[in-house]
């Protein structure tokens, strides 16, 4: 009995989202806001914005590895911390407490936790500002609920403060690595919907390092070895790398119209 209201539940989301991606495929979308969305000043202030979000964009990337180098500079075993310790570790406030230890690693912890807020909140806009003006219809709800959950994801990632911790496991780890597990999904999601031919290499970048940053993470979350900081980073960097890129791709794409 249960199992087959879960089916029904399945098939009733299966069936809205095929009538919600229809309606924005169909071109009954287009139809009604066409006029307004086509006025001078409606597609100059479009231009001006996606242009300005293109910089934020590259931007937030680059203050992600500007944040983790100062944490880890600052940190108690220097730059170390790259092969020996996570990235969660770098969030961990001074206070914090691991099995009545402290386990603060560096007192700039809050450098990295603003990286991951402006990721929160940048990564969804930069999906609806930017992605939309280099993809196509295919794929781009799904692109969506990836950037949503990304963001949501960072979001709590930059609050995380309590608990117990430990490198290689609980539930802090696991949100962080089903985090950026999502945030490569949507790599390689917009990667197949980049229907501009001006900017393939990022295409192709976008889905190989996506496919890569999944691999990587996918193995931190099933096993546990002393180069779990290696691949987790090899994720990561991965996808800010993606971000700064996508920035250059999308000016890159409004130059060549």
């Amino acid at each position: 009995m249960l199992l087959e209201q879960l089916r029904l539940l399945i098939r009733k989301i299966a069936e809205c989202y095929q009538r919600l991606e229809h309606y924005f495929t169909s071109g009954s979308f287009a139809i009604k806001f066409y006029p307004f969305l086509m006025h001078p000043c409606v597609r100059n202030t479009r231009s001006f914005t996606i242009k300005v979000f293109s910089v934020v964009l590259i931007f937030t990337g680059l203050y992600y590895f500007f944040g983790e180098l100062i944490s880890i500079l600052f940190s108690d075993v220097g730059l170390s911390s790259y092969t020996k310790h996570t990235t969660i570790e770098l969030l961990l406030p001074k206070d914090f407490v691991v099995n009545e230890k402290s386990g603060s690693l560096t007192p700039l912890f809050y450098t990295m936790q603003l990286a991951f807020q402006l990721q929160a909140w940048n990564f969804i806009l930069g999906y609806i500002i930017c992605v939309t003006y280099i993809t196509g219809q295919k794929l781009r709800l799904l692109g969506v609920l990836f950037s949503l959950l990304f963001s949501i994801g960072s979001s709590i990632i930059s609050a995380s403060q309590g608990g117990h911790y430990s490198t290689f496991g609980y539930l802090q780890n696991l949100g962080f690595e089903v985090t950026f597990l999502i945030g490569n999904l949507a790599m390689v999601a917009i990667g197949f919907a980049i229907d501009n031919n001006h900017i393939k290499r990022f295409k192709y970048y976008s889905i190989i390092a996506g496919l890569i940053g999944l691999s990587c993470i996918i193995s931190t979350v099933f096993i546990t070895t002393a180069y779990t900081p290696w691949l987790e980073r090899i994720s990561i960097y991965s996808l800010m790398i993606w971000e700064i890129s996508l920035g250059f791709a999308v000016l890159k794409a409004m130059e060549s119209k």
